[in-house]
């Protein structure tokens, strides 16, 4: 088969594709640090929300910046304070974190994965002012698509996928895939394979790569290896972005499922490992905060106040008053000792003055 036709993947489970012998010890390792991640999460001071934002901002910026869009972690945190005008750029990662927190609450609601699923993320991400706005949010193809680089014709196309006469009947062995309880005993082989099958798939016209980051931790949510969504792999497939794609067309044109498996169980335990140390960080960032705060203040409302500060390191005081209820004198008070304790610092506006936490920045930039 030559590059330029069309490319159509067995259907799963894989069968005999995975030899985990050779990857059994990186495997056991990579499992076994998911799980301890996982307590961590579960058993955290924090409600689950504190944790997502920063999780979550990182991830949408790096999984944005793999498709060659160009927002920071900054921008980010600075729109959602209001300090700054949106972009398509930013539209396009604010929408990730909003796909995956509906991918949530629809699994929530239904205990089920489905079709359905994936178009309303798939609607959400490409909705409002963005790039790809214009190729059927929330449905899947009706004509081919390809993979290349930019304005490249078909015959010059990296990859072909499955015509859209194959989507639904590939989808449809996915999510049953993804709902059985075959392989579920070696869940992060079953997670390289469904996040390898659907870019394969390749179902919509646009964001196909961002749908299929999304489904690795609603799916680890799903079978209840993570208490919450909150392992996201986009930063580390960014610092690996070149041997990302190769081995995921390896997969393809070389049958080679077991050099994307033991990569994918590589980024796992890398990513696994960086989210420890940061949550152990986070909380000593959190600590020291509120022991300040706690020398200058009686008020019950400080832990309140500086986890909204570790959860939202750009902020604004009228920002803070919204999303924790505490008042804005309360607020402003409560700013002016952690700037004048160089906890935080804050620009020179005299109106609108913006607050920076650049350690909690540090940590998810």
């Amino acid at each position: 088969m030559t590059r330029v036709q069309s490319f159509v993947p067995d259907l799963l489970p894989p069968d005999d594709k995975v030899s985990i012998e050779s990857i059994v010890g990186e495997l056991i390792q990579a499992t076994s640090s998911l799980k301890v991640l996982g307590e961590k999460i579960r058993y955290t001071q924090f409600d689950y929300d504190i944790l997502l934002f920063p999780f979550l901002t990182q991830e949408a910026a790096a999984s944005t910046r793999i498709e060659n869009t160009q927002v920071t972690v900054d921008e980010i945190y600075e729109v959602t304070a209001g300090d700054k005008s949106s972009n398509k750029d930013i539209n396009e990662a604010i929408n990730y974190m909003r796909a995956l927190e509906h991918g949530k609450s629809f699994l929530d609601a239904t205990s089920i994965f489905s079709k359905t699923l994936l178009k309303d993320m798939h609607g959400i991400l490409l909705s409002g002012d963005v790039r790809g706005s214009n190729k059927n949010p929330g449905q899947f193809k009706s004509v081919e698509n390809y993979i290349g680089k930019h304005n490249a014709k078909r015959n010059q196309a990296e990859f072909i996928p499955p015509g859209p006469e194959h989507t639904d009947s590939l989808i449809d062995n996915l999510v049953d895939y993804i709902n059985s309880d075959v392989d579920d005993k070696k869940i992060l082989v079953k997670t390289a394979i469904i996040h390898s099958q659907f870019e394969t798939i390749h179902p919509f016209m646009d964001g196909n790569g961002r749908i299929g980051r999304v489904l690795i931790p609603l799916f680890l949510y799903y079978k209840g290896v993570l208490p919450y969504p909150l392992f996201f792999l986009s930063h580390t497939l960014e610092q690996n972005r070149f041997e990302y794609y190769r081995k995921l067309n390896n997969t393809r044109w070389e049958d080679d499922f077991d050099g994307w498996v033991q990569f994918f169980i590589r980024c796992t335990l890398q990513q696994t490992n960086e989210y420890s140390r940061l949550i152990d960080s986070w909380l000593e960032l959190y600590e020291e905060g509120v022991k300040v705060l706690k020398m200058h203040h009686r008020h019950h409302q400080v832990e309140k106040f500086m986890a909204y500060v570790c959860s939202n390191p750009i902020f604004s005081l009228r920002h803070a008053e919204e999303k924790t209820g505490i008042t804005y004198q309360s607020c402003r008070s409560y700013a002016k000792t952690l700037n004048d304790n160089q906890i935080i610092e804050s620009d020179q506006q005299k109106r609108n003055k913006m607050y920076y936490h650049y350690e909690i920045l540090n940590l998810i930039r």
